[in-house]
């Protein structure tokens, strides 16, 4: 199994390419351990438009596994990693989809001088990592903005059991709507029973609408 191949090929037809300004993959390339995937905002590109161009990477690559007998369980944090592990079947990919709005949460949700080191053995799908020098990178958002929320949850589309994703997936919506939007009573109108992947991808981006709406960017 060549990953990094399917990986090139899958984001070659990519139409949301522009979404980016960075895309790149460094460490281990073994399928048996998780893959690292870095990705950057395009600076001249709406933040929701980067978030969802990003799981749609997350679910074309997805998508491309499954015709070939495997699964694609992204996870943005390695916080998240040991539950995506725990569910995870022998042939499933693990990838660590860390994605970046901006320069100074990259900063501070990485180790010291981390693009220095993952420079020298980074290979480039797409753009250059000096994006992150861009003055539109360099704007400070809280640490609780609601698109890096966003960009923490995503991880819905694992390889889960359908109970599990959807309470977590409500869960997540909840804290969101709830917490950083100040909409206390949006989660108790959510569908009930439990959620495909689709209805997941649904409702992730009806909550990003909700986001940029309220013009909390």
């Amino acid at each position: 199994m060549n990953v990094l191949r399917d990986i090139e090929e899958v984001f070659d037809k990519f139409p949301q390419k522009g979404a980016f300004g960075f895309v790149g993959i460094f460490g281990s390339i073994n399928p048996t351990h998780d893959i690292d995937m870095l990705s950057i905002r395009n600076p001249y590109v709406p933040r929701k438009e980067f978030i969802k161009a990003n799981l749609d990477l997350m679910l074309a690559l997805k998508d491309y596994q499954i015709k070939k007998g495997r699964d694609v369980s992204p996870f943005p944090t390695e916080y998240i990693q040991p539950f995506i592990e725990y569910f995870k079947e022998p042939r499933d990919i693990l990838v660590h989809n860390l994605a970046f709005l901006d320069y100074p949460s990259f900063d501070r949700l990485n180790p010291k001088d981390f693009k220095k080191i993952i420079e020298k053995e980074m290979i480039v799908l797409y753009g250059s990592l000096d994006v992150l020098d861009h003055p539109l990178l360099q704007q400070e958002h809280r640490k609780n903005d609601p698109y890096i929320q966003a960009l923490n949850f995503a991880y819905f589309i694992a390889n889960l059991p359908p109970e599990f994703r959807t309470k977590t997936t409500k869960f997540a919506i909840k804290q969101i709507t709830k917490n950083s939007l100040r909409m206390p009573e949006y989660h108790e109108n959510l569908p009930s029973g439990e959620w495909t992947i689709e209805e997941c991808v649904n409702q992730y981006s009806r909550v990003l609408d909700l986001i940029e709406a309220r013009q909390v960017a």
